[in-house]
């Protein structure tokens, strides 16, 4: 039986795109639901063009932010999911959500962590002046872009480069990185060692 896969996406779904794709020819998972915070965002387009079904839960609508966890969660715990993936969602999860899915929630994000974490990852590491940045898959635990880290990668940034153009490149590294971490953590057993998931135990 394959695993259960539910992305979560507040943006324009690139990333969910790439991983959904990925899917179609993996023996191991199935993303069965997309869940979006944005009720007009390009990847609820995606997720109807590939035909996966997608529920917005849109904290608007909400009158505070535990009414609206308790809701994810329900919806979580009604499709039996094995792993969560954060592609683009630029909400942070609660508490309750991290431990009830410890270990099996994955984000991406557009840096080398530990380097530029939050949601200006891309611009501050222009700001920095620095040459190179990156992205990483990493496990969410209960801190902001602190989860153990699964895989990472070097981008170059170049002359003359703005916050698009890098964003950009940047997610044709994810979008390989993604893949390849839901194969990983899919096939092999990891333990977390020393702030890293360690495969092949």
């Amino acid at each position: 039986m394959k695993q259960k896969v539910v992305i979560l996406a507040s943006g324009t779904g690139s990333l969910f795109e790439a991983l959904v794709q990925h899917s179609l020819t993996s023996k191991n998972f199935e993303v069965v639901l997309l869940v979006s915070d944005q009720k007009n965002s390009g990847v609820i387009e995606k997720s109807m063009n590939l035909n996966i079904k997608n529920i917005v839960i849109d904290p608007k609508s909400y009158p505070d932010k535990d009414l609206w966890s308790k809701d994810l969660i329900k919806v979580l715990t009604e499709h039996k999911v094995d792993w969560i993936f954060c592609l683009g969602f630029m909400r942070i999860l609660d508490n309750n959500i991290v431990s009830s899915y410890k270990n099996r929630i994955i984000n991406s994000h557009p840096a080398l962590l530990p380097n530029f974490p939050g949601a200006q990852a891309v611009q501050d590491a222009l700001a920095a002046g620095v040459t190179q940045t990156g992205a990483t898959v990493h496990l969410i635990d209960e801190g902001i872009d602190t989860g153990p880290i699964i895989l990472q990668k070097t981008v170059e940034i170049r002359p003359g480069d703005t916050k698009d153009s890098l964003h950009e490149r940047i997610k044709e590294v994810e979008k390989k990185l993604i893949c390849d971490a839901m194969d990983r953590l899919s096939k092999n057993k990891f333990a977390v060692i020393n702030g890293k998931v360690e495969f092949n135990l």
